[in-house]
């Protein structure tokens, strides 16, 4: 969506490869140029730390990050592990830049979620902005939704 929106520059990070191929079969289809972008087949705390040794700046990314994987014997948690992957984004974001955050973890309802994400975030300077609403599409009562999604921008 990016893409086709005008996007300059835009980053793809999974550390699966098999989605990574998959990514660059829709840009394809949408008549995008894959040359145009980055593919990264990686961990996504490996490739914003070594975004941030490169000194990279990013106006906006999307986190949809699993609630668990495994990767070169290192579990990750989302509900433990969170933290440390917005702390790795904010130091790469704009002064005007926006994270948008959606998570599927099914044991933490949208409003702990958002109690959380601001606990972690007050002190980095970051606020975390009321979700997006999901729209027509979906019929689910927003409390009881799987995806929650949160805008965090600096204050």
């Amino acid at each position: 969506a990016a893409a086709l929106g005008g996007a300059a520059k835009l980053t793809t990070v999974d550390l699966s490869s098999k989605y990574l191929d998959w990514s660059k079969r829709n840009f394809q289809l949408n008549a995008l140029n894959i040359e145009n972008f980055q593919f990264h087949a990686m961990d996504s705390l490996e490739y914003l730390n070594y975004a941030a040794r490169k000194k990279l700046n990013f106006d906006y990314i999307v986190c949809d990050p699993p609630s668990y994987s495994r990767n070169k014997g290192k579990n990750f948690r989302i509900d433990k592990d969170f933290p440390e992957l917005i702390e790795a984004m904010n130091l790469l974001l704009s002064p005007s830049g926006t994270i948008l955050f959606s998570s599927n973890y099914e044991n933490w309802s949208s409003d702990f979620w958002k109690k959380k994400l601001q606990e972690v975030c007050d002190p980095m300077g970051l606020k975390v902005l009321p979700r997006p609403h999901t729209g027509g599409d979906f019929e689910l009562d927003p409390s009881k939704s799987l995806m929650k999604a949160f805008h965090i921008e600096k204050k």
